[in-house]
C-alpha cells in the first residue's frame, strides 16, 4: 500500500494546512446503487418526526410496568425507568451527532443508514457485522408483530364484530377452520382478582390446537393493511404513525378513565420484593434507536434532532409511569401483560373493545416501519437488485410469520433473539460507533494503521479555501464540532481533556515531512466548529463525554447479559 500526502507546500506543514492522508490500494469501494429506485425524500416534518419515534418507544411491552411497580416497587422502577431515560435518549443523540459528523452528512443529506454509518466510520469488516445484526433484528421484530397482529385482528373479529373468525388451515388436515372465544372461555364466577392473571395451561390465541400451518383471516386482513405500506419509504408510514398514536391517546384516556372510576383501592409499596426484571424490562422499551439513522435520512432539515428524540422519550416516560402506577393500583397481583385484565370482564365492555384495538394499532402500526429499514437496507447495501431487496424486506417477513402463526417452538426462537441481537444493535452498537467517532475526531493517532489510513482526516478548516484541491476530496469523515466559534475561548480548555492529551505542548505537527521517514505524527487536536447539526450535550458537559460513553455502555452491557442470564435461569420467556 502506498500513502500519498496532499499539501498545500510541498514539503512544510504549519498549524493552519489542511493534511490530507490518502490511501491507493485495495481499499473497500463504496456499493454502486441505481439511485432511480430510490429518490433522495426529505419529507417527515416534525409531527411525522415525533409520531414515529413514540410509537417505537410506547406499545405493547409497556403492559408489563403495572407488574413492575407491584413487584420492585415504586421507588426502584421510577428511578429505574428515570436513569434509562436519560442514558437511551442521549445514546439517541450521540448516535445521531457521530451520523451528523460523517463528511458532507451535516444536515443529513447523504444515505447514511444504521450500517452504512458503521462502513464510512469504522470500516467494510464491521459494516457486514452491523448490517447482519441489524437485519435480525429488524426482520425479528417484524415477524413478531406480524404474528401478533394478526392474532390480535383474530381476536377482535370473533371477540367484537362478527363473533367468530376464519382460517385454512393448510397441513396436517387441509380445509376451512373457524374459531370463537367460547373455546377458551373459562368459568371467571369464583376466580378473585388475586388468581385471575394466572392462565397457566391455558392459551387463549385464536385457533390454538388447530393445525401447525393455517392462515387465518385476521392474517390476510394484516398483510392487505400493512404490506403495501412496507414498499416505499419512511414517508409512507407516517399516515399509520398518526392514526396509532391518535389511538393510543384516546386508549390510554379511556385507560385512565376506567382506573379513576374503580377508585384505584390498592396501594403499591415503596419498595418491591423483586427486581430480577425491572432494569431489563425498562430498557427494552427504550429500544427505538434502530429506527434513528432512517428517520435522518428522510426528516425535513428543520426538525431539530436533539428536540425530536427528548421530546417523544419524555412523553413516553411520563406514560409508562402514569399507566404502570394507576394500573398497578387498580388491580391487584397483575400478571406481566396488563391486556389480559383490560381485555377480561372485571372491566366495562367498551374498555375490553378498547384493549382489544390497542393490540391491533399499536402492534400492526410498527411492521411497516421494519419492512421499509430492511428493504432500503438491503437495496443500499448494493448486494441485491430493487426487486429483490423489495421482496426480501416488504414480502417475505409475511411469508416468515404466516409459518410461526403457530409455531409456539419458532416462535420463542425469534423472540430469543430478537431479546439478544436486539440488546447488541438497539445499545451497545451505537455507542461503540460513537466511541470510534470520537477517536476520529479528536486526534491523528501516533502510529497510523491501514485502516486508520483508509480515512481521510482533516486539520483545522478555517483557512480550507487555501487549498483548492482540499475541498474536491470526498472524505468519510468530517472533524469533530460542538462548539460555535464564539465558544472559542472554552474550547482553548477544552481540547487537551477530550483529545486525552498529557501535555498540550506535545500536541503540535512536526514542520517538515520526509519521504523517506515512515508517518508518524503525534496526536494533534483539531479544531472545533459547528461541522454537525447536533449537539447532544451542553457546553459544560462537553469535557465529560467520553467518560459518559463508556460509563453508559457499562450499564447497557449489565443490564442485557444480566437480562439474558435471568431469563435463562428462570425459565423466563422474552416473548
Amino acid at each position: 500500500r502506498t500513502l500519498r500526502l496532499s499539501m498545500t507546500k510541498d514539503t512544510m506543514l504549519n498549524e493552519n494546512s489542511p493534511l490530507i492522508v490518502e490511501v491507493a490500494g485495495d481499499a473497500e469501494p463504496p456499493p454502486k446503487i441505481d439511485e432511480s429506485h430510490e429518490p433522495a425524500v426529505k419529507e417527515i416534518g416534525h409531527i411525522g418526526s415525533f409520531t414515529l419515534l413514540i410509537n417505537n418507544m410506547t406499545g405493547p411491552a409497556m403492559l408489563g410496568f403495572p407488574h413492575l411497580f407491584q413487584q420492585a416497587g415504586l421507588i426502584p422502577t421510577t428511578c429505574t425507568v428515570v436513569f434509562i431515560y436519560l442514558c437511551a435518549t442521549l445514546s439517541g443523540t450521540l448516535f445521531s451527532d457521530a451520523i451528523s459528523a460523517i463528511n458532507g452528512n451535516k444536515t443529513f443529506d447523504r444515505h447514511v443508514d444504521f450500517s452504512t454509518a458503521f462502513r464510512l466510520v469504522i470500516g467494510h469488516n464491521f459494516y457486514l457485522v452491523a448490517e447482519t445484526l441489524f437485519l435480525i433484528t429488524c426482520a425479528v421484530q417484524a415477524i413478531a408483530a406480524i404474528v401478533e397482529a394478526a392474532q390480535s385482528v383474530d381476536g377482535f373479529l370473533a371477540s367484537f364484530l362478527i363473533g367468530r373468525t376464519y382460517a385454512l388451515e393448510v397441513f396436517p388436515s387441509p380445509g376451512l377452520i373457524q374459531w370463537t372465544p367460547e373455546l377458551c372461555l373459562r368459568d371467571e364466577a369464583n376466580i378473585d382478582d388475586a388468581s385471575f392473571p394466572s392462565t397457566e395451561g391455558e392459551d387463549c390465541t385464536p385457533f390454538n390446537g388447530n393445525g401447525s400451518f393455517i392462515i387465518s383471516l385476521g392474517f390476510v386482513l394484516t398483510t392487505m393493511l400493512f404490506l403495501p405500506m412496507g414498499r416505499g419509504h419512511l414517508k409512507e408510514t407516517i399516515i399509520v404513525q398518526l392514526i396509532a398514536f391518535t389511538f393510543m391517546t384516546l386508549l390510554l384516556l379511556q385507560f385512565s378513565g376506567e382506573f379513576i372510576l374503580k377508585g384505584l383501592p390498592h396501594s403499591i409499596p415503596l419498595f418491591g420484593e423483586s427486581y430480577s426484571q425491572l432494569a431489563g424490562v425498562v430498557l427494552f422499551n427504550y429500544a427505538y434507536i434502530v429506527t434513528v439513522p432512517s428517520w435522518l435520512i428522510e426528516k425535513k432539515n428543520d426538525v431539530s434532532v436533539n428536540t425530536t428524540i427528548w421530546s417523544a422519550s419524555t412523553l413516553s416516560s411520563v406514560i409508562y409511569l402514569s399507566f404502570g402506577i394507576m394500573c398497578a393500583m387498580c388491580f391487584k397481583d397483575l400478571g406481566g401483560n396488563a391486556l389480559i385484565m383490560l381485555t377480561s370482564t372485571k372491566v366495562h365492555l367498551f374498555t375490553r373493545i378498547c384493549a382489544a384495538l390497542f393490540g391491533v394499532t399499536i402492534i400492526g402500526s410498527g411492521v411497516p416501519v421494519f419492512c421499509v429499514m430492511i428493504r432500503t437496507a438491503i437495496f443500499h447495501s448494493g448486494a441485491v437488485s430493487y426487486e429483490w431487496s423489495l421482496f426480501l424486506g416488504s414480502v417475505a417477513p409475511y411469508l416468515i410469520g404466516w409459518t410461526l402463526y403457530q409455531g409456539t417452538t419458532l416462535m420463542s426462537l425469534v423472540n430469543w433473539t430478537g431479546l439478544v441481537v436486539n440488546g447488541l444493535v438497539a445499545f451497545l452498537l451505537p455507542m461503540f460507533l460513537v466511541i470510534k467517532s470520537m477517536e476520529k475526531r479528536h486526534l491523528v493517532p501516533e502510529e497510523t494503521s491501514n485502516k486508520e489510513s483508509e480515512r481521510l482526516i482533516e486539520l483545522p478548516s478555517s483557512n480550507r479555501s487555501q487549498s483548492t484541491d482540499v475541498e474536491n476530496v470526498s472524505t468519510p469523515y468530517s472533524t469533530f464540532s460542538h462548539l460555535t466559534a464564539k465558544n472559542s475561548a472554552s474550547a482553548e480548555n477544552y481540547a487537551p481533556s477530550v483529545y486525552h492529551s498529557s501535555n498540550r505542548e506535545d500536541t503540535t505537527t512536526p514542520s517538515s515531512l520526509s519521504d523517506a521517514s515512515p508517518l508518524r505524527t503525534t496526536p494533534i487536536p483539531l479544531p472545533i466548529h459547528d461541522d454537525s447539526s447536533v449537539e447532544p450535550l451542553p457546553l459544560w458537559l462537553e469535557p465529560y463525554r467520553y467518560p459518559i460513553v463508556l460509563f453508559m455502555i457499562v450499564c447497557f452491557g449489565v443490564i442485557i447479559g444480566g437480562t439474558i442470564l435471568l431469563d435463562i435461569v428462570f425459565g423466563i420467556s422474552p416473548g
